[in-house]
């Protein structure tokens, strides 16, 4: 800020005891570039500051701009135009460049201290009229200063967050309406999702017994640090989640214990199958018995999955049962199939054994092996059922699609 810059003193005639606030307000004006080099100073304990989210050369430009607001508020001064707007365009700023909003109050709150400090410097011990006239004068300012630049923060940050929904929501229309089947483009929905193409997907939806939106799930699972998404389609609300196992068992828990009553489907890996997961899910919500709360898991209702959307269902027990399988090489996947084939037929150990020629210690083995792939233990009659229906499925597929 030059001396060039600085405003006029104020024609209006100033009471006695206004007089000296007048003219150390301008003197301040004088000495600007200091001041800022004072507040600059401090502002190095504030994190997002020091970590760099806004260049020092724009911090000190705005501030000198917030300076000459101030001191021209307290001191009666004309205000240049360039300062008048300020407040907002730091709102903005600093709402752009992803600073927490307690850091820009933190910073704010450092105006005050400043220019009091340097007030005080041109104010002798028979100013204190001034004083007096000054102290409110100067929290008026920088409240205004603050709610005006809090208004402008938040108003960015809520056309932000307005703006990436709608360009999620969209690409989750896109995902949807190429039923998962474009490969270049999941890849690029799992970017703009903030998607991890490694980790397994869960679906959530509607149970019939529930008139709450989805959306209140949203705050818990924010806090939880989950990536979740709402989407609302024609027939329904669909929330598409990335939960690691340990969240999942949390975040079930959560539900349960809540008056809140959805299905779910997953852990299931893949991007491309979020779409044949959504309507299986959403057609078995339409036959499922009403239940007041809790969560109602389609993995607990693959049977009725099967009769009410077969080729849905088939898809994602492949996907979810035989995928690792199938990525066995061909000699062990043949071992592994008829271990299994062998065992669901007799029920023992022993006498797979002796079908296949091998110790009891082998069977035991390769069904272990089995769980590990699958997550489907054989002697567990639930989970062999599943497995049945999942190999039922294959059958009717000779190739397994690559799953993103």
């Amino acid at each position: 800020m030059g001396q060039n810059s600085l405003m006029s003193i104020s024609e209006a005639p100033l009471a006695p005891q206004e007089a000296p606030l007048h003219r150390a307000a301008l003197a301040c004006l004088r000495e600007v570039d200091n001041l800022v080099d004072t507040w600059f100073t401090y502002l190095r304990d504030i994190p997002s500051y020091r970590e760099g989210l806004v260049s020092p050369e724009i911090v000190r430009q705005e501030c000198a701009l917030v300076f000459t607001r101030l001191l021209s508020d307290i001191g009666g001064l004309t205000m240049p135009s360039e300062a008048r707007s300020i407040s907002g365009r730091v709102g903005h700023s600093r709402a752009f460049r992803g600073v927490p909003l307690s850091d820009l109050l933190t910073a704010i709150r450092l105006d005050y201290r400043v220019l009091w400090d340097a007030l005080l410097t041109h104010l002798g011990p028979s100013d204190m009229e001034a004083i007096k006239v000054g102290v409110p004068r100067l929290l008026d300012a920088v409240e205004r200063h603050s709610q005006e630049t809090t208004k402008a923060y938040n108003l960015t940050q809520y056309g932000m967050m307005q703006s990436r929904q709608d360009e999620c929501r969209l690409w989750l229309t896109r995902l949807f309406e190429t039923d998962g089947k474009n490969q270049v483009l999941n890849l690029r929905a799992c970017e703009v999702l903030s998607f991890d193409t490694h980790r397994p997907f869960i679906v959530f939806t509607h149970t019939r017994s529930s008139d709450a939106s989805l959306e209140v799930l949203l705050p818990e699972l924010r806090r939880r640090r989950v990536v979740a998404h709402h989407y609302a389609i024609e027939v329904g609300e669909i929330l598409v989640t990335q939960l690691p196992e340990a969240e999942h068992l949390s975040v079930n828990a959560w539900l349960e214990a809540s008056s809140i009553s959805v299905a779910s489907i997953g852990p299931f890996p893949g991007l491309s199958t979020i779409p044949t997961a959504i309507r299986l899910l959403l057609t078995l919500t339409e036959h499922l018995p009403t239940y007041s709360k809790g969560v109602i898991c389609l993995e607990d209702h693959w049977p009725l999955a099967t009769v009410c959307s077969p080729n849905a269902a088939g898809t994602l027990l492949r996907h979810m049962y035989l995928r690792e399988i199938e990525k066995l090489p061909s000699q062990e996947r043949i071992l592994v199939s008829q271990t299994a084939e062998a065992y669901l037929s007799t029920g023992s150990v022993s006498e797979t054994s002796k079908i296949l020629f091998c110790h009891r210690n082998t069977t035991s083995n390769r069904l272990d092996q089995i769980a590990d792939l699958t997550g489907l233990d054989l002697r567990r009659p639930r989970d062999a059922s599943v497995y049945l229906l999942a190999i039922a499925s294959g059958q009717q597929f000779h190739t397994q699609p690559t799953v993103l």
